[in-house]
């Protein structure tokens, strides 16, 4: 009787690829890692131009303190207001964007967690720069009123939008009220009484800024075309950067951000090449 024994082959190469396969994924994952995410967004003006003004800025900040600019993500938007971050790492994000004559404007936040695209949008709202003040009368007797009517333009003489807070005042009399906000015609009324001096009274404008600061605006003399070079001098320039945002409505249109797919951790990922490559050594050796 003849016994044959025979030795088990165990399948070293296929333990061995499982261990190989799982190394590679991880490498794909850790390179995507560190590849980033992008952010592909765009941003409005208000009112609408049809040419993104020169000079505009597109940068990424961080999402929690807006005032920490990242560095090196820092863009020109094309004529239509695209923009475009890649290569951005893991983290919580807000697009932020300035142009001459506009508030600055802020994205909704951003939580960049996977290489996938994720959208942005800013609304920047054109700041007031001009005041055409209207009287209903030249004339204000003793313990009379006049109606005054505040036209708000932006640089380019076109109304504001509604919400700037404007303040008035004057040199005589008394202005009631002595603020308001521009209306949907970027108007705002009031009167003045008790004008007791035959010394015309001189009524100033000023614009409020979020930070609570204000700055005088000026009598429109000129409109330059919007887009183009200045083609005025004025008397006086504001009193606060030009990025000054209204303490109403111009506030950025929360972009939608993509929701990533959940992927694999690189914890996990390394525990499972590290079980494999210990699999294959183990069977290797016997």
């Amino acid at each position: 009787m003849v016994k044959i024994y025979m030795k088990s082959v165990r399948p070293k190469f296929v333990i061995t690829a499982m261990a190989i396969l799982s190394l590679a994924c991880l490498a794909s994952h850790m390179a995507a890692a560190m590849t980033g995410g992008s952010i592909f967004g765009k941003v409005y003006f208000s009112p609408g131009d049809q040419n993104v003004p020169a000079d505009t800025v597109v940068s990424l900040v961080n999402g929690s303190n807006k005032a920490e600019f990242i560095p090196g993500y820092n863009v020109t938007p094309d004529k239509s207001g695209f923009f475009q971050f890649t290569n951005i790492p893991n983290g919580f994000y807000r697009v932020y964007a300035r142009a001459p004559y506009y508030s600055e404007g802020y994205s909704a936040g951003i939580n960049v967690t996977s290489n996938d695209t994720y959208t942005a949008g800013v609304v920047l709202t054109a700041m007031p720069y001009y005041a055409n003040i209207t009287p209903s009368t030249q004339h204000v007797p003793y313990g009379g009123k006049a109606d005054i009517t505040v036209q708000v333009s932006d640089y380019w003489g076109r109304p504001v939008d509604a919400g700037w807070r404007i303040l008035l005042r004057s040199t005589i009399g008394i202005m009631d009220p002595d603020s308001a906000l521009t209306d949907k015609d970027g108007r705002v009324y009031s009167k003045i009484a008790w004008v007791d001096s035959m010394t015309p009274a001189e009524i100033t404008v000023f614009a409020v800024a979020m930070n609570g600061s204000s700055y005088a605006l000026l009598e429109n003399v000129a409109t330059p075309t919007p887009g183009a070079s200045p083609t005025i001098t004025p008397e006086a320039s504001p009193t606060i950067s030009p990025t000054a945002t209204p303490t109403a409505t111009a506030t950025a249109i929360p972009g939608a951000s993509v929701t990533p797919k959940p992927t694999p951790g690189p914890g996990l990922m390394i525990a499972i090449a590290a079980i494999c490559v210990a699999l294959a050594i183990r069977y290797i050796r016997h």
